[in-house]
């Protein structure tokens, strides 16, 4: 979600992405042609807009008793402080659901009160009524009860002897009212404060910062209270109560706690030791320092999700830190940095409403690129921007690429009938998150897009501008807009209406051709996707590198239309030996490139010498489709590179499992090489089976026997587990053993 790192299946997998994209995937079938916006038998608008204020809470103070952790039940009083937004008020409601209200109070005022079960609200009657400038406090008693929202309760069980009970929230998008009384939706803000009081030996650990721990003397209870000074929204309420080993890996400036299961903390400085360069370069790249008083990352057991990013307290998942076997197979600094960044793009700035929530997750989406670009930069003080960062321009390039395969593949609706990612079309807040125009990797490549327009300096300085008129606020897409165009000079609406206010992707077919009678190249584009009143073609600015026969340099031009169909041409001095198209991906374009443009020996010496990373993954793409005999021993080559960059080399895998048998066989020969790289053995051991399990019964029992070698031998849990998987895919006999065996080897998230 924000994120509850929606794509914790990709993570577990350790997939070339740490928290990856691939849980989104929705497969080939074509999206219905349904609207969310109007019912027909009633007339009725269903768009989703921000619900009315009557009154501005101004604080929010519980007090909640947990009398046994086993029990999942919690005795609580909220105190909440309001303010009269416009005029006079006799009356408001609170978000509440399930709620076991016993009363509620104000100093000087009589108090009644309704409940609203349907709508999950709170009714509240004031007597006299609240004047305009005044505040008042209500108090609500109420007691929780294992709710089915909001709160996640692991009681001890046999199944797990000596693990301690655990409880812990998540808010978004609007499920923290199943636990406390509140205004549960982005359009508001609030301090808060947590007074919680648990069975000695657990901890509490909550937003902001920790002011007291209490013991009580004649009961064995410990009362933790917790402030939240700055305001924040609802959803972002912080509560988790277990026992952790806790290492801090901050400083006595900025507190940093990594909270994980008992035994586990030797392993944390390995995962988590890179948070405070993370925060470093966040800050400078946003120009606004860390703005809460911690940082703390906590694992939860049974949370559903990768991460969620409560104020100042990230929640994770239970397996997050990762032992030395399992650090063979990647890290987590993508997960990581990405819950990091939602502590500015989520929680210092938080969408004003759920159709923006691209404001939070592209947002964090975008800094996993920026922290891959940066991480191995100095960060020298008093930089503006990515200014004198020496860059790593080929990983944040095959992060890029990888988005852009993903929302390529998924965005492929068309409005009115598909919504947009900035749409008030949903039934319920959490659609938000999974629609098919995807706020976190279609957001993430709005901005690397715009970045690119705008150049560095320009888009930096912009986003600073945004962070600092809007921190602390509510935003909406226009604000974000607006602060780019006064940092550029650029009018951006166009830009915005097209990558965020519409779906679909466009799909572009290019024809090249030489004509040497008059020194000329000529490209022909067809933008082939969906064509209408409703999606008219996209403007697009398609980059064309040259490199003309015997010249070592390449010549960059430019294709700019916003039509079905267009020719560039431009002089050149002599005929091109490579053309590759938008080798810095900036457009967000499916490339349909023609082979009179590009046959498979131009492709093979692109993947293995291209002048961009996009423009060799989009070689890797391009030779899956190759019938010629080279094209698989060009992939092979990059595969056994170790120098290659692991994404790089991991696509190349990936095309050689869809080219048939000439693939399959390098893959063969592959599974047989020696590959340091855990994750390439992994993609290796996956795509022979994939294209095993096409063959006959020989080929597969072939490579059963070394698939149960690799589960054997490997170090790798990734590249074991995806020997189990091969095996089943292969449905032989022989491999049943190895199955078997796989269901009682202990392995980092059960893999």
């Amino acid at each position: 979600m924000s994120d509850l790192c929606r794509f914790v299946s990709a993570m577990l997998a350790t997939t070339m992405l740490a928290c990856g994209i691939a849980s989104i995937a929705r497969g080939d079938d074509p999206p219905p042609k349904e609207r969310r916006a109007f019912d027909a038998s009633t007339g009725r608008n269903l768009l989703n807009f921000p619900p009315h204020r009557t009154v501005d809470v101004r604080h929010t103070r519980l007090q909640l008793r947990i009398p046994s952790m086993n029990d999942r039940t919690v005795l609580a009083t909220a105190t909440i402080t309001i303010a009269p937004i416009a005029g006079d008020v006799d009356s408001f409601s609170l978000d509440g659901a399930l709620l076991q209200v016993a009363g509620v109070t104000s100093p000087n005022r009589t108090c009644t009160f309704t409940r609203d079960d349907p709508n999950e609200k709170l009714e509240i009657q004031l007597s006299p009524a609240l004047a305009t400038g005044q505040t008042a406090d209500i108090e609500i008693s109420y007691r929780i009860s294992d709710p089915p929202e909001g709160l996640t309760w692991t009681v001890e069980s046999p199944a797990f002897p000596g693990r301690a009970a655990q409880l812990h929230s998540q808010g978004e998008s609007e499920f923290n009212h199943y636990w406390f009384p509140c205004q549960d939706f982005p359009n508001v803000r609030s301090t808060n404060e947590m007074i919680v009081t648990v069975p000695r030996g657990f901890q509490v650990i909550s937003n902001g910062k920790l002011t007291s721990v209490v013991r009580e003397k004649l009961e064995p209870f410990d009362t933790f209270h917790w402030v939240q000074d700055r305001p924040h929204a609802a959803y972002l309420v912080d509560l988790v109560v277990g026992k952790w080993d806790v290492v801090d890996v901050g400083s006595s400036k900025l507190p940093m706690p990594v909270y994980v299961p008992p035994g586990q903390g030797d392993r944390v400085r390995a995962v988590f030791g890179r948070t405070p360069k993370m925060i470093e370069l966040i800050g400078r790249l946003s120009g606004e320092p860390y703005p809460w008083a911690k940082y703390a990352q906590v694992s939860a057991m049974n949370f559903g999700w990768g991460g969620m990013e409560n104020t100042s307290a990230t929640t994770l998942y239970e397996t997050v830190a990762l032992d030395q076997r399992a650090m063979l197979d990647g890290d987590q600094e993508d997960l990581i940095v990405h819950e990091l960044a939602h502590q500015w793009f989520g929680d210092l700035l938080t969408c004003k409403s759920w159709e923006h929530i691209w404001l939070n997750e592209g947002f964090a989406t975008y800094v996993e690129a920026l922290w891959v670009q940066y991480r191995d930069a100095s960060l020298p003080s008093g930089g503006h921007g990515a200014a004198g960062l020496s860059p790593n321009n080929d990983a944040y390039l095959a992060m890029i690429w990888n988005w852009q395969q993903d929302v390529i593949k998924n965005d492929t609706g068309a409005a009115p009938f598909q919504p947009a990612m900035v749409s008030k079309e949903y039934d319920g807040p959490d659609d938000v998150f999974d629609r098919a125009a995807n706020p976190y990797p279609k957001g993430a490549l709005l901005l690397h897009m715009l970045r690119h327009r705008m150049g560095d300096d320009a888009f930096f300085r912009g986003l600073e501008n945004y962070v600092r008129m809007h921190k602390f606020k509510q935003v909406e897409t226009f604000q974000f807009r607006e602060a780019m165009e006064k940092a550029s000079g650029l009018s951006l609406q166009r830009f915005f209406d097209q990558w965020a206010y519409r779906p679909l992707v466009p799909k572009v077919r290019v024809v090249s051709s030489w004509d040497s009678a008059n020194g000329a190249l000529n490209i022909a584009f067809e933008q082939t996707q969906t064509i209408d009143g409703y999606n008219p073609a996209f403007d697009l600015a398609v980059p064309i590198w040259v490199r003309l026969k015997g010249r070592g340099d390449w010549t960059k031009l430019e294709a700019r239309f916003d039509t079905r169909t267009f020719t560039f041409a431009s002089s050149l001095a002599s005929e091109p030996e490579s053309i590759v198209v938008d080798p810095e991906l900036t457009a967000l374009a499916a490339f349909d490139i023609s082979p009179t443009t590009f046959g498979d020996e131009a492709w093979a010496q692109v993947l293995a010498s291209g002048p961009t990373m996009g423009s060799r993954m989009r070689a890797a793409k391009a030779l899956a489709h190759s019938d010629t005999p080279g094209a698989a021993g060009a992939l092979g080559a990059v595969v056994r590179d170790a120098r290659a960059l692991k994404e790089l080399r991991a696509a190349a895998v990936q095309s050689l499992g869809e080219m048939g048998i000439s693939g399959a066989t390098e893959l063969n020969t592959l599974l047989d090489a020696r590959i340091t790289d855990a994750p390439i053995r992994s993609e290796i051991a996956e795509q022979a089976a994939h294209t095993a399990a096409k063959g006959d019964a020989s080929v597969r029992e072939t490579l059963a026997v070394k698939l149960a070698r690799l589960f054997t031998s490997d170090p790798s849990y990734g590249v074991r587990a995806a020997a189990v998987k091969g095996l089943g895919e292969l449905k032989v006999d022989s491999g049943m053993a190895t199955i078997l065996a796989a269901l009682d080897t202990e392995s980092q998230h059960d893999q």
